[in-house]
């Protein structure tokens, strides 16, 4: 990885060397084969890791009665999951913990990208109503996935973003980087070209919308959550001019975002 970060790309760059990066920091290994077997496998195996976390380490936000954190495996395979029991947040080394938990919810989300993109072809293709409930279920997990990443005491958020600076990561490290982001905005882009939203019946085209709305509301609560309203992010700080927060650069992609989400309804 070394010679990919010396040679250097810009924050924002999706190139293979960029997505490496992100991938190493985030321990991500790529496989080939039987993509259904290898995502099912995938999903299963980040559930267990984060019911293991949480049952070690406990939580700092609202309960999920619902299961839509830890419920990926059983409802891809409509097998009912039992209710978790919550635990307020403890752990004998905090900053290990945080970074422990930091890294299972991105790699969680990851997965659940890679089932996005899957699902989001399907609503380009079908937009029925068995598409639309998939995707905003998994809109909705991914919104609890994000929560979960952050889902430690703020004061020990400044362990974690060290973790995220050179030499150990490129300057202005940023989710933007990974290949699973870029594809999902590809789909998104498409499925708006397409008018897929437009042949949605008028409540469907409003649960897709919440649906995505509810995830990108996530990635806002983390930014404030961990300073963003004051802060500029690892990625605004590298890029240098305008004093944009984190927060406000947030609100800015996610408006982006959900504008591929608008329709005639």
């Amino acid at each position: 990885m070394t010679d990919n970060l010396d040679t250097g790309f810009t924050p924002q760059d999706s190139s293979p060397a960029a997505c490496e990066v992100h991938d190493d920091f985030f321990a991500i290994r790529r496989a080939e084969g039987d993509s259904a077997m290898l995502l099912a496998g995938a999903i299963l195996l980040s559930d267990l890791l984060v019911q293991r976390d949480l049952a070690a380490h406990g939580t700092t936000v609202d309960s999920d009665p619902d299961r839509m954190l830890i419920g990926a495996s059983g409802y891809l395979t409509s097998t009912p999951l039992p209710a978790s029991e919550d635990r307020e947040w403890h752990a004998d080394d905090p900053a290990a913990a945080a970074n422990h938990r930091w890294l299972l919810g991105h790699q969680r989300f990851f997965v659940l990208m890679q089932l996005l993109i899957v699902s989001v072809k399907q609503l380009r293709d079908k937009a029925d109503a068995e598409a639309v409930r998939d995707f905003a279920w998994l809109c909705r997990s991914s919104a609890h996935t994000m929560r979960y990443a952050a889902d430690f005491p703020p004061e020990i958020y400044g362990d974690v973003r060290d973790t995220m600076t050179p030499p150990a990561v490129n300057a202005g490290f940023s989710g933007l980087q990974t290949r699973d982001h870029r594809e999902l905005v590809v789909q998104f882009r498409k499925l708006k070209q397409e008018g897929a939203m437009a042949r949605l019946s008028a409540a469907d085209a409003t649960t897709v919308r919440e649906a995505v709305g509810e995830m990108y509301d996530a990635h806002l609560w983390v930014c404030d959550r961990f300073g963003g309203r004051t802060e500029q992010s690892l990625l605004m700080e590298q890029l240098g001019g305008k004093q944009e927060t984190g927060l406000e650069a947030a609100e800015k992609l996610a408006h982006q975002r959900l504008g591929y989400f608008a329709g005639q309804h």
